[in-house]
Formats: structure tokens, sequence, C-alpha cells
């Protein structure tokens, strides 16, 4: 159908090449830009009401929370984008303005802190670059081939001159196939850089996480050492804190350099390793002031508090469970990521 197509157009170019064809092609164009701001509207206006519907506090508060939510992204859908994907660091844990403005401050530091955003709003800037570029373009083969008004050109009601319109398509199309010849040199060159850009800021992003697993996976053992508070704290409770740690700060950080199975591969060590650390019951920030010593007589205090009968203790048990679960995750993380190592 296509070679058919081609060998038609090109034996009678005046069949395809007419004022009928030109207004078929440029309608839906036309419609498409027309409904983009509808379109654009209607996800703003869902991502706000999905950010508003959680506000907080008093009716006051919350008018002036919305007002707050306005002033910092406007119409700015990424901006909304990422509040409603922070939600609980943002609006839940905000009761008033103030509260709200100060979290909505830590947001903005750490979009900025982003890494890979450039390249994303660059090839954006292109494309929207190359669309108004078009337009311009068709606009003017228009303009420059039929005296129609305003008006006519709007409704598509108008004539082009047939045998003008062929010799200028001619030049039109013999100075887009020399452009795009050097942008697509230029594109590859820049998608090679963009790769190898961001395969080396994931090894930097990543190092103290991978660095971390690679330790973890070193010390596993056939056997957890519930029974040896010095050998769990050392081969597995403090691999666990480090991780969970990386994890964290890969995933609110650096995200968006991610690709879809990296970032769901760091969740998932991340939610099996905070399992672990929930068990211990340690805050992250305090666990730093335990040692081997201090550990085990918590370790064993813990043991002696919690449900038991002669043969089974359940925080052991529950322990066990959520270590087994997070040893066999680190060992696929470190298959996952083996090119990095």
């Amino acid at each position: 159908m296509v070679a058919y197509a081609i060998y038609n157009t090109i034996k009678a170019p005046l069949v395809f090449f007419n004022s009928e064809t030109i207004k078929s092609f440029l309608l839906p164009i036309i419609l498409l830009f027309l409904n983009l701001p509808v379109v654009y509207a209607l996800a703003l206006y869902n991502m706000y009401e999905q950010i508003c519907i959680r506000l907080k506090g008093k009716k006051i508060e919350q008018i002036k929370m919305k007002l707050r939510l306005f002033l910092f992204c406007g119409i700015n859908l990424y901006k909304v984008t990422a509040v409603r994907q922070s939600l609980s660091q943002t609006v839940m844990i905000s009761l008033t303005e103030k509260d709200l403005k100060a979290n909505l401050d830590k947001l903005e530091d750490r979009l900025l802190l982003r890494i890979g955003d450039n390249y994303m709003k660059r090839s954006k800037f292109y494309i929207i670059t190359f669309i108004i570029g078009i337009i311009i373009s068709a606009v003017g083969v228009v303009l420059l081939n039929t005296d129609a008004t305003a008006k006519e050109i709007l409704t598509l009601n108008f004539k082009i001159d047939i045998p003008n319109i062929k010799e200028l398509s001619t030049y039109i199309l013999c100075t887009i196939m020399v452009f795009c010849l050097f942008a697509l040199i230029l594109a590859i060159g820049f998608g090679k850089r963009k790769y190898e850009e961001i395969s080396q800021v994931k090894k930097f992003v990543m190092l103290e996480l991978l660095t971390a697993v690679n330790r973890q996976k070193t010390q596993l053992q056939d056997f957890i050492p519930t029974d040896s508070p010095e050998d769990l704290y050392i081969c597995y409770i403090v691999n666990a804190y480090e991780i969970k740690k990386a994890c964290d700060k890969v995933l609110s950080a650096y995200e968006n350099v991610l690709k879809t199975w990296e970032k769901e591969s760091i969740e998932q060590l991340q939610l099996y390793s905070t399992a672990v650390v929930g068990d211990i019951g340690i805050d992250t920030e305090h666990f730093t002031e335990y040692n081997v010593t201090s550990f085990a007589k918590y370790y064993n205090e813990k043991v002696k508090s919690a449900p038991q009968s002669d043969k089974f203790n359940s925080f052991i048990s529950i322990l066990e469970t959520d270590i087994k679960k997070y040893a066999d995750k680190v060992k696929l993380v470190a298959d996952d990521f083996k090119a990095f190592f």
C-alpha cells in the first residue's frame, strides 16, 4: 500500500498535491493544537483536585493552603505532579499555610537537586521549537500561494496556486533534507552523550547503595544467626540500615535518572530493608549510637520481652522471615545491577 501510494504520487503529483489534500491534512493538525490547551487544563485541574481533597486543618487554613499551592505551582503541570507524588512529605503533614510553605520550599530544593532533568527539558524545548517551526512554515506556504483572507484560511476555505506550490515545495524539501541530515548527526551525537553521561551519573548516584549491597551479599550466611546478636549485628543489621538509608537517598533525589525496572528493584529492596529495620525497632537516626555490645544487650531484652513459648519466640520468628526475604532481594539486586559492579 505504501509503495503503491508513493508510485502514484510520483506519477501524478497533482492528484495528491492539491488544495483539498492540504485541507484534509491541516484540519486534524489544527484541531489537535486547538484541543491541547483544553487537555492540559483538564490534567492540571485533575492534579489540583487530587491534592486539595487531602488538605487538612481549619477551613480558613485550607483556603490559604490552596492559594499557597497555586502560587507555588501556577499552571506548571510538572510542579503540580511533583506535589502530587510527594503528598506524604508536603500536604498530608501540613496543618497550616506556614507548614505547607515550609514543606513546599523543601520540595523545591529537592527538585533543583535532581540530576538528569536538564536532558528532558532540553529535548522538550527542541520538540516545541520544531513544532512551532512546522506551523509557521505551513502558514507561510499557504500565505505565499493564495490571496485568501485570514477568515478563509482559518475556515480552510481557500485555493492554492498549484504550479507555484510545486516549485516552492521543491526548494522547501531540499532545505528540509539538508537540515534533517545535520539534525540527525546532531541528535545521534547528543543521544550518545546523554546516555554516556547518565550512565556515569547513575554509577555516582548509586555508589553508596551498590557498595552496601555488595558488602551485604558477601556477608550472607546459610543460617541466620538469631541466637548470636553479635554476629547478627555484623552480618545483617548494620548492612540493612545502610542499605535502607542509601535506598531512601536514591529514590528521593535521583529517581528521575533511573529506568523503570531499576526504580522498582530499588523500591523492593527499600521495602524489605525497612521491614528488617522495623523489626529491630531502633530509629535510623539513633542507630549509630549502638555498637556490638550495646546492640547485643538491646537485642536480648527485645527477645525476652516478646511473646514466646518453649519453642517459639514471635520476635525471632518475624525477624528470621523478614531477613530471608531481605537476603533474597539483595541477591536479586546484585544480579540486576551486575553491569554497574
